[in-house]
């Protein structure tokens, strides 16, 4: 079994990124903004309960209101000592627990609510869930003295972030396609509901690319911190027993990762699902904005194309230009029997200027 024996600490204001190591693979990383972390305890102050009981939110100085995932016989307002148990992620505050797990609670007389009432930070959480850790290295000067306060051995190494390959593997882990051996990849999409992750052979060989995508998953699964539902699309092969021989395989590689993970079988449509247990985000979570929809670039240019010959219609003595972003004149310039059509319409030539810096287009009198 894999057993993380060293951590990279780096980061500035706000922030503190870590690196779990084993030898010099990259395991997964730990990010800390000063949020409420799994095991953290407040004395928080009970809000009203949502429309059909069942729960309770409860403020706990945080930028939404925890989740207290049951009712009791609590008030609105009352101070109430809970735990941290998932961390909020998204539009979705933190779950909670008033079942605290630990020995003694600091005196609360006095306290008002919100409180916090022991959060060690993500650091000192990792040396006390990680025994074997024998090297701490800080890559910023600033965050030595705390390190040092928790692991007195803790040593300043300007560089290491980059130069121990943490820095290209958190990139690495915030991209959505993972290449793998001989032209194979993974295509990862993280949505609030499901992770789904597509497996292309890219040219190798069925039993070979499963193979390597499996292997590469469950990398991928612990270094992301992926969590909640999972749904692999893998290369099926002749009969269920095939699927369910990479069911089997995946659960032998899931099981170095100390969060646990359920594995539902094969679905009907033959694709393998999974459940991770989430208790903290994930790296998207954490680094990446959730992408808004919108118009691909050959939809734009032909709505462009479309409103050019409108104002020509409406103004025939205008010279008109096409103002448009790189990726539609590109498109254009791709389609030329379009800009032939338009410009047997104009009766004249169709007039196009590029504008970095944009995405749809407009149009002008100038020419270009």
């Amino acid at each position: 079994m894999t057993v993380p024996d060293r951590l990279i600490l780096a980061g500035g204001p706000g922030e503190r990124r870590i690196a779990v190591l084993a030898g010099d693979e990259v395991l997964t990383f730990a990010i800390d903004r000063g949020d409420p972390a799994v095991g953290d305890v407040f004395l928080g102050r009970v809000l009203a309960k949502p429309p059909g009981g069942g729960a309770t939110f409860v403020d706990i100085g945080a930028a939404l209101p925890g989740y207290l995932p049951r009712s009791g016989d609590w008030h609105e307002g009352q101070a109430l000592p809970v735990q941290v148990t998932a961390e909020a992620r998204l539009d979705k505050g933190a779950v909670l627990t008033h079942r605290v797990a630990v020995e003694t609670l600091p005196d609360l007389a006095g306290l008002k609510p919100p409180t916090k009432l022991i959060a060690p930070g993500r650091l000192a959480r990792l040396l006390a869930d990680f025994s074997a850790i024998g090297d701490l290295l800080v890559d910023e000067p600033s965050l030595l003295p705390e390190a040092r306060k928790l692991f007195p051995a803790a040593e300043l190494r300007r560089g290491v972030w980059r130069d121990s390959g943490a820095a290209d593997t958190l990139d690495l882990a915030l991209a959505r396609i993972v290449p793998l051996a001989g032209g194979a990849r993974l295509i990862l999409d993280e949505t609030a509901g499901a992770t789904v992750i597509d497996i292309d052979a890219g040219g190798v060989p069925r039993d070979e690319a499963n193979r390597l995508a499996l292997r590469e998953i469950a990398r991928q699964i612990r270094l992301r911190n992926i969590g909640g539902q999972i749904i692999l699309d893998p290369i099926p092969g002749e009969g269920q027993g095939y699927l369910q021989g990479l069911v089997d395989q995946l659960k032998s590689l899931l099981a170095e990762d100390p969060v646990p993970t359920d594995s539902l079988g094969v679905t009907k449509m033959r694709m393998i699902e999974l459940v991770r247990t989430r208790r903290l985000p994930s790296l998207s979570d954490y680094f990446l904005a959730p992408p808004e929809p919108r118009r691909n670039a050959a939809s734009l240019a032909l709505e462009a194309l479309q409103a050019i010959l409108a104002e020509a219609a409406a103004a025939p003595h205008r010279t008109l230009t096409l103002v448009a972003a790189p990726a539609l004149i590109h498109y254009l310039h791709s389609r030329p029997d379009l800009i032939a059509e338009t410009q047997t319409r104009l009766g004249r030539p169709l007039a196009l200027e590029v504008l970095d810096g944009t995405a749809g287009f407009s149009i002008t009198d100038r020419k270009p």
